[in-house]
């Protein structure tokens, strides 16, 4: 880990595509699909995971990346680029909700603003929700991060109690 990048913002990271002919590339963005042999979980500082996948194993390949490169740096004391990303964006919303009463716009272009927020908010929310149940991850822990009640999510979006048995 000492040649990685400092600060954990700099590590860019996932599954990328193992070709016959041993190159790597983006799963997904290779018109040449039918050349991937395997799936390996790689980050643009360079690590690389002792292991591949089979070419369906997209999933797993990002879970060896969190869980064998990304853990560790974060042990160390470093943040994760999506904590920070999401802890600034709160941070701009907040300043944003703290600056209305003093904005030099009208309430329509504000509440336009705020509108567009929430939408863009419901389909993260929507987006995190597929990725947490790609993960397994199980219910009692997405309501929490949602701070919400298990009951109310699995009523409101179909959650599964156990997400590998739906």
């Amino acid at each position: 880990m000492k040649d990685a990048p400092a600060g954990i913002n700099k590590h860019i990271g996932g599954a990328i595509a193992v070709c016959t002919s041993g190159g790597e590339a983006v799963p997904g963005y290779a018109s040449w699909a039918d050349d991937i042999v395997a799936i390996r979980a790689a980050c643009n500082c360079g690590w690389r995971a002792a292991m591949d996948f089979p070419p369906d194993g997209v999933e797993q390949a990002e879970q060896l990346w969190r869980t064998m490169h990304m853990l560790p740096l974060c042990a160390l004391g470093q943040e994760p680029f999506s904590e920070r990303i999401g802890r600034d964006l709160v941070e701009q919303m907040l300043h944003f909700q703290h600056n209305l009463p003093f904005a030099e716009m009208s309430p329509l272009e504000g509440l336009r603003t705020a509108a567009r927020m929430r939408q863009i908010a419901d389909q993260s929310i929507d987006q995190l929700l597929a990725l947490a149940l790609r993960q397994n991850l199980p219910l009692r822990h997405v309501a929490d991060a949602l701070g919400t009640d298990p009951a109310v999510l699995q009523e409101g979006t179909g959650y599964p109690d156990h997400p590998g048995h739906p």
